[in-house]
C-alpha cells in the first residue's frame, strides 16, 4: 500500500498479487487507487505469461514455501530483461484503465497525429520479414500495394481488440494492388491463442508473428517511436513513408485512413 505517495494525480494506491507456486507465474494483479482524489477506480487482472524468477524476494519465497534455490537456479538476468519487455500485459492494462478513466471526462487517450497539423517529423518504415501464422514468410519487399497499413496488438490487449474490430470493415474495401492490411502480434508464443481470437472477429488481413525476433520494437522506433498499443502505421509504399499513425485506439479511425487513401489516389 502507498497511502501517502502522489504519482501523476493518483493517491491511496493498493496492490495486491497472485502467482501460481508450480507454474512460477503471475496470474493475478488486483489494484485500486484514488485518481485527483475524486475517482476510485477498482480493477482486477488476469495476467498471462508474466515469468517471475526475478521479481520475487528471497524472505516473501520462504514465507509462502517456494523452492528458492530451484527458482534462482533458473533464473537469468538477461531473459528477465527480455521476458519484462515481451510480457507488457501488466503495463497496458494499467493504461486501459486510465484511458477509461479519461474516456469518461471526455478525454482521448491517444497519441496520433491529426491530419490538419503539420507533421514535423518524417518517419519511414524499415525492411523486414517475418513468419506468418499460416507458416509462410512475408517480406517487406514483397508488398505490391500502393499503401500498407501495419497494426501491431498482441491478444490481452482490450483496445487492440477494438481496433482490429474496426479495421474487419475497411479489410476488403479496396483492391490489393492499392492497400493491404498486415496484422503483427508483437508478444504471444501460444499461436492457438492468436488463431482463435482471428477466427472470432473474422479477420482476413495476414497475421505476422514477432514474438521470436521483437524485430516490432526496431520499427516502431523508426516509424513513430509509439509507446504502448495498439499501433497503427499508414505506409505509403512508393517512398516507404509512413503519412499516418496513431499510437493508441481511437473511435472511428478507420474513417481518418479512407480519407487519406481517397486523397491520394
Amino acid at each position: 500500500m502507498y497511502p501517502d505517495e502522489e504519482e501523476d494525480g493518483l493517491t491511496n494506491i493498493y496492490q495486491e498479487y497472485e502467482f501460481n507456486g508450480k507454474t512460477l507465474n503471475w496470474v493475478q494483479e488486483e489494484f485500486s487507487l484514488t485518481s485527483f482524489g475524486t475517482e476510485q477506480i477498482t480493477r482486477k487482472i488476469d495476467v498471462f505469461e508474466q515469468r517471475l524468477y526475478g521479481y520475487i524476494h528471497p524472505d516473501i519465497v520462504d514465507t509462502i514455501s517456494f523452492m528458492f534455490e530451484k527458482i534462482k537456479k533458473g533464473y537469468d538476468q538477461q531473459y528477465v530483461a527480455e521476458q519484462a519487455e515481451k510480457d507488457s500485459a501488466f503495463r497496458d492494462h494499467l493504461f486501459d484503465s486510465i484511458a477509461q478513466l479519461f474516456s469518461k471526462n471526455g478525454v482521448r487517450w491517444v497519441e496520433h497525429i491529426p491530419q490538419d497539423a503539420p507533421q514535423e517529423t518524417l518517419f519511414f518504415m524499415p525492411e523486414w520479414k517475418f513468419p506468418l501464422l499460416s507458416g509462410d514468410t512475408i517480406y517487406s519487399d514483397s508488398i505490391n500495394a500502393q499503401f500498407l497499413l501495419i497494426d501491431m496488438w498482441y491478444v490481452d490487449c482490450r483496445f487492440c481488440r477494438l481496433a482490429m474490430c474496426e479495421l474487419s470493415s475497411i479489410d476488403t474495401l479496396y483492391d490489393e494492388s492499392l492497400f493491404k492490411m498486415i496484422s503483427i502480434n508483437v508478444s504471444d508464443k501460444d499461436t492457438a491463442k492468436i488463431s482463435q481470437l482471428v477466427k472470432n472477429l473474422n479477420l482476413k488481413s495476414d497475421i505476422v508473428l514477432a514474438y521470436e525476433s521483437r524485430y516490432d520494437i526496431e520499427m516502431s522506433k523508426k516509424m513513430g517511436n509509439c509507446q504502448g498499443h495498439p499501433q497503427l502505421y499508414l505506409i505509403e509504399m512508393k517512398t516507404k513513408q509512413v503519412i499516418w499513425h496513431s499510437c493508441g485506439y481511437y473511435e472511428g479511425f478507420p474513417k481518418d485512413i479512407e480519407e487519406i487513401i481517397t486523397a491520394k489516389k
